[in-house]
């Protein structure tokens, strides 16, 4: 390989040659330098890099939130293991927001209490759970034959020696068990689920023998708050039906009140609260007035069925008339009953027609026996039929 001539003689200058010496090792140097240099930024970089990383590991993990506590009541104490009423309805509050409204003479064992469920027994009687949503805990109540599964909402269960019965009002809910359509059906607003126990003909009231537990239940019962005495009456309905005082709602308005009420509402949910505080504090004749308002406003909407089946149910079990109860059932079946519903409504017409010796009893038998022939009722439409 030739040497460009230029390039040649410079390197054969002594002085060029020392040029290009001092040159090299000034670039030598230089790399050194850098080289120096970078191992340090490097080194130091890895140092911050770690520091960095090991501070925030320990952020994080001291940082870290703790699962879901465990609920108490509002107070801070522990939930009783069970909770019972004689003949007032008690309000229990617990830390989250949550609320258990136990109806007069109820019983709710509590069966699980943990971070992440909570699990509860209706013996007997009517709860209305009110559910914080988007809770971490998962809600189980188990009502004889039935299990609800719930995260956040607000639905009512009850139950006595033949039915045990699921009201949804809002949010939504899965019921499972022997006696639901299907074995298992979701509720969502206004829809409702009535099944029978097992051996409902021979079931009763007793139940077994648990070891009690203190309840005292101070948040509601027969008094009144004294918060609540100087203020007008709307303010004191409010706010007693905002914490499910069905008691003190209707004290709080009367009968003529809540008929008033009843009679300047266009509001389906209202109606429905206004017919709770009467029925869930004993006066079920007054809430046929709200009831009825639903079904004559809003024949279209599907809560309207669900107000017609109660009415039936107040007339049938409560009122004593079994021809009101009738026409009730007929009618939420004309409306639209959720199917969950419908077979139970088909049997009580059958029963509330026998009970006034209708003539009908016997066609409204065949057709809940045509659509029903394995029905949960057979055996009670065929006794009444035969009557």
């Amino acid at each position: 390989m030739t040497t460009p001539r230029g390039l040649d003689d410079a390197f054969r200058d002594e002085q060029a040659e020392a040029r290009v010496q001092r040159m090299w090792r000034g670039i030598e140097a230089r790399r050194a330098a850098n080289s120096s240099s970078r191992s340090f930024r490097a080194l130091g970089l890895a140092t911050v890099v770690g520091i960095t990383a090991i501070a925030a590991v320990s952020i994080v993990l001291t940082s870290r939130p703790h699962g879901p506590a465990v609920l108490t009541r509002i107070d801070g104490s522990a939930i009783p293991s069970r909770l019972e009423t004689n003949r007032t309805q008690s309000l229990v509050s617990l830390s989250d927001g949550s609320t258990l409204t136990l109806g007069p003479h109820s019983r709710l064992d509590v069966i699980e209490v943990s971070e992440r469920a909570m699990g509860f027994a209706l013996r007997r009687g009517r709860v209305r759970f009110s559910v914080t949503p988007h809770g971490p805990r998962r809600w189980r109540i188990d009502g004889g034959n039935v299990q609800v599964e719930v995260v956040g909402t607000v639905f009512t269960v009850e139950r006595d020696a033949r039915h045990v019965s699921v009201w949804v009002r809002r949010g939504a809910v899965v019921v499972r068990g022997v006696g639901v359509p299907d074995g298992v059906v979701r509720l969502g607003p206004g829809q409702s689920v009535h099944a029978s126990e097992p051996h409902a003909d021979s079931a009763t009231n007793e139940l077994p023998a648990v070891a009690p537990t203190p309840l005292p239940i101070t948040e509601h019962g027969s008094h009144r708050s004294t918060s609540s005495r100087g203020a007008p009456r709307d303010e004191a309905f409010a706010r007693a039906l905002a914490g499910g005082e069905y008691d003190a709602a209707y004290d709080s308005i009367g009968a003529s009140g809540l008929a008033a009420r009843a009679e300047r509402s266009h509001d389906v949910d209202e109606l429905f609260d206004l017919a709770d505080v009467a029925r869930l504090s004993g006066h079920p004749a007054s809430a046929s007035a709200p009831l009825l308002r639903i079904i004559a406003l809003f024949p279209s909407d599907p809560r309207a069925a669900m107000a017609a089946y109660t009415l039936g149910q107040i007339e049938l079990t409560s009122l004593g008339q079994p021809g009101r109860a009738a026409g009730h059932f007929a009618r939420s079946l004309e409306l639209g009953l959720p199917r969950s519903a419908r077979e139970n409504a088909s049997a009580r017409l059958v029963e509330a027609l026998a009970r006034t010796g209708a003539p009908e009893t016997q066609r409204a038998a065949d057709e809940y026996l045509a659509a029903y022939p394995n029905g949960r009722y057979r055996a009670e439409v065929e006794r009444w039929r035969a009557r």
